[in-house]
């Protein structure tokens, strides 16, 4: 629904990225894949593109998916002082 959209957008704005757990409908893993992505914005403060990192599920702990994180969004947020946001 519209609500559930808007709550995850929420989360992703308070946070400055995105995650997510790559499983199959039924909730089992498909292929073990995790991402995470975080906005580049352009001079107008509208997402220009976005990084994302892909990591094997199994080799990645919850730490190092939290460090991830952090340096992807220092990343973007260096590119997007580059395109003139501020």
């Amino acid at each position: 629904t519209r609500d559930e959209v808007e709550k995850v957008l929420d989360t992703v704005r308070r946070q400055g990225y995105a995650s997510t757990v790559d499983t199959r409908p039924d909730g089992t893993a498909a292929l073990r894949i995790n991402a995470i992505s975080a906005p580049v914005f352009d001079v107008n403060a509208r997402v220009a593109f976005t990084l994302t990192a892909m990591h094997p599920a199994s080799d990645t702990s919850t730490e190092q998916v939290q460090s991830m994180s952090a340096q992807l969004k220092a990343h973007a947020a260096r590119l997007s002082q580059h395109l003139g946001y501020t």
